[in-house]
C-alpha cells in the first residue's frame, strides 16, 4: 500500500530567511561536515531568477513530472525526467493571428501566458492543461507524446477543471460556455466536445470513478452544494442523478478503492455534518446520524471500513464504520480529542494523535481485534508529538516532537518507535528513540521514510548552513549530511525508488530539486 510517488504539491509556506553574501562567506570559511555525495543533484528546470516552482504532477509511471513555474502573473509548464533532464517547457506569446496561439520551447520567451491545471493520461504519454493563450480566456491544450501542443477547446468562455478518464481517451471538464458552468466531455479520438449537464447552477470538480464509467460532481453556489453522479457514456443518455437536492451543503465526495461507492459530508438533517454513503445501486444512506459533527473520514486500504472522528462523545473520538453492516463502533474513549486517523499499510491498525493545545501524544489503535484492546500509547509525556507516519512495512512509526534538552517548544526532533507499542512512552526511554534533532518539520506530510524502512530524510534547522538535507539512520540514530549544494531547503520527500525531492531557495525564489543517492 506504499506504492506511491512523491506528491510535491503538498508544499507548506514558511518564512524562510534569505542568505546574504556575508553569511555565505562565513559559512564557506567554516567548512562543512563530511557527508554523502549524491549521484546527482539537479533542479528540475534550469535556474531562472524571478521564478517560483509549484504544483508538480507526477506521470502515472513516475518517470516524469510536469509542474508550473511562475513569472509574476504568468506561468509556464515544465516537463522533466527523474534524472533531471528537461523534456520540454511550454509557454507562448500573444497570438500570431486571431484565434491562434504559437508555443515556444525549450527556452522562455519574454511574454508568457498562464498555463496550469495539469492532468496526465493513464499511460503517462500525454497530459491536458488549461491556458489563457494570450487571449484572456482559458482553453484546454493537449501535450502530445512527441511534444506537440494542440489546442483542443476554442470557446471564448473559460474551460478548466480537466480530469482525464482512467479508462479511455476522454477528458471531463467544466466550461462557462453555457452561461453557468457545466460539465463537458472531450473525446480525444474524434476531438468532439459533448455537453453532459444543463444546470441551473454551476457544477464543480468532476471526479472520475476508478473504472472511468461515472463522474462525481458537486453543483451549487455559496453554502448550498449538492452531489450528483453522471454517466456520460450511457446510450441513450441519462440525466444527472442527484444524490442530494436539499438546502444543505454537501461536500467532498470520495470514491471507494473499488469505485463502487463513495462517501461524502453533508450538514443536512440536523444542521451539523454527517457522513453519507452512495451505494452501487445509487441509493444514498446516511451512515452517521448524530447531532455532533463527523469528519476526518479515512477509507481502509484493505476492508470495507471507514475510520472517522466524531464529536458525539463530547470530546472527539475515533469511530469505525463497517460498510457491510452499517454498524458504527466507538474505538476510543478519550479524555482529550483524537485527530487525523491514518491506516497502516495493511489496513489493520490506525495511528492517531490525542491532546489539546500544544500537548499531543501518539497512539496506535487495533479496531479489528477481538476481544477489543485499548489504544496503545506510543508517547505519554508533556511534549507535543505530531504527524505520525507509518514506515513502508508498517513495523515502525515516525513522528515529530518538540522534546529537546533545552526545553525549547520551537525546537523539533524526529522520534521513531515500534508500532506495536513495545518501546518506552516517556522519559529517558522515549528520548533515546530520537533519531534526528533540530529538524524543520513538514507539517503537511510528516517525516519522510526512505523505501528501505531504516532511513528518514529530513531538513536540519541549521541557519549557518542554510538548512541542509540530512539522512537519519533509524537503528544507529546517527545522521549524515547529503551534500546537495543547495540552501534554505524544505518540503523534502522520497519516492519508492529512493529518489529525494525537495525545494530550495535560489536568489529568494523557490526551485524544485531532485537528488539521487548511490545504491
Amino acid at each position: 500500500m506504499h506504492d506511491w510517488r512523491p506528491s510535491l504539491a503538498l508544499f507548506v509556506a514558511f518564512a524562510w530567511p534569505v542568505a546574504t553574501a556575508g553569511e555565505e562567506a562565513a559559512a564557506s570559511s567554516a567548512g562543512e561536515p563530511a557527508g554523502i555525495e549524491p549521484v546527482f543533484v539537479r533542479p528540475l528546470v534550469p535556474i531562472a531568477r524571478g521564478r517560483n516552482d509549484s504544483n508538480p504532477v507526477w506521470s502515472p509511471a513516475g518517470d516524469m513530472v510536469a509542474f508550473e513555474r511562475s513569472r509574476g502573473d504568468n506561468k509556464e509548464i515544465a516537463i522533466v525526467r527523474l534524472n533531471g533532464d528537461m523534456v520540454q517547457t511550454i509557454h507562448q506569446k500573444a497570438s500570431a493571428a486571431p484565434g491562434q496561439s504559437r508555443f515556444f520551447f525549450p527556452e522562455a520567451v519574454e511574454q508568457t501566458s498562464y498555463n496550469s491545471g495539469i492532468s496526465w493520461s493513464p499511460d503517462g504519454k500525454r497530459f491536458v492543461f488549461m491556458s489563457n493563450g494570450g487571449e484572456g480566456n482559458y482553453d484546454l491544450y493537449l501535450r502530445e507524446p512527441d511534444g506537440r501542443i494542440a489546442r483542443v477547446t476554442t470557446h471564448r468562455e473559460k474551460d478548466g477543471h480537466a480530469h482525464w478518464s482512467p479508462a479511455r481517451d476522454q477528458i471531463a471538464f467544466i466550461s462557462g460556455r453555457s452561461g453557468q458552468g457545466d460539465v463537458y466531455l472531450l473525446d480525444l479520438s474524434t476531438k468532439a466536445t459533448t455537453r453532459v449537464t444543463h444546470g441551473e447552477w454551476p457544477y464543480l470538480y468532476p471526479q472520475w470513478s476508478p473504472d472511468g464509467k461515472r463522474l462525481a460532481v458537486i453543483q451549487g453556489i455559496n453554502e448550498n452544494h449538492d452531489v450528483y453522479v453522471l454517466e456520460p457514456g450511457r446510450i441513450p443518455a441519462v440525466p444527472p442523478k442527484p444524490l442530494s437536492t436539499w438546502r444543505y451543503d454537501d461536500l467532498r465526495p470520495v470514491w471507494s478503492p473499488d469505485g463502487k461507492r463513495f462517501v461524502f459530508m453533508s450538514n443536512g438533517g440536523e444542521g451539523n455534518y454527517d457522513l453519507y454513503l452512495r451505494e452501487p445501486d445509487g441509493r444514498i444512506a446516511r451512515v452517521t446520524t448524530h447531532r455532533e459533527k463527523d469528519g476526518h473520514a479515512h477509507w481502509s486500504p484493505a476492508r470495507d471500513q471507514i475510520a472517522f472522528i466524531s464529536g458525539r462523545s463530547g470530546q472527539g473520538d475515533v469511530y469505525l464504520l463497517d460498510l457491510s453492516t452499517k454498524a458504527t463502533t466507538r474505538v476510543t474513549h478519550g479524555e482529550w480529542p483524537y485527530l487525523y486517523p491514518q491506516w497502516s499499510p495493511d489496513g489493520k491498525r490506525l495511528a492517531v494523535i490525542q491532546g489539546i493545545n500544544e500537548n499531543h501524544d501518539v497512539y496506535v489503535l487495533e479496531p479489528g481485534r477481538i476481544p477489543a484492546v485499548p489504544p496503545k500509547p506510543l508517547s505519554t509525556w508533556r511534549y507535543d508529538d505530531l504527524r505520525p507516519v507509518w514506515s513502508p512495512d508498517g513495523k515502525r512509526i515516525a513522528f515529530y516532537t518538540n522534546y529537546n534538552p533545552a526545553d525549547d517548544p520551537k525546537t523539533w526532533a524526529i522520534v521513531v518507535v515500534a508500532a506495536d507499542g513495545s518501546d518506552p512512552t516517556t522519559g529517558e526511554g522515549l528520548a533515546a528513540r530520537v533519531v534526528a534533532t533540530d529538524v524543520v518539520p513538514d507539517v503537511e506530510r510528516g517525516p519522510a521514510w526512505m523505501p528501505d524502512n531504516r532511513r528518514i530524510v529530513y531538513v536540519r534547522n541549521e541557519r549557518q548552513a542554510y538548512n541542509p538535507v540530512y539522512i537519519a539512520d533509524v537503528d544507529s540514530r546517527t545522521s549524515t549530511l547529503v551534500r546537495t549544494g543547495t540552501k534554505m531547503n524544505h518540503d523534502v520527500t522520497c519516492s519508492t525508488g529512493g529518489m529525494i525531492a525537495f525545494r530550495a531557495q535560489v536568489d529568494q525564489w523557490d526551485q524544485v530539486y531532485l537528488a539521487k543517492l548511490k545504491d
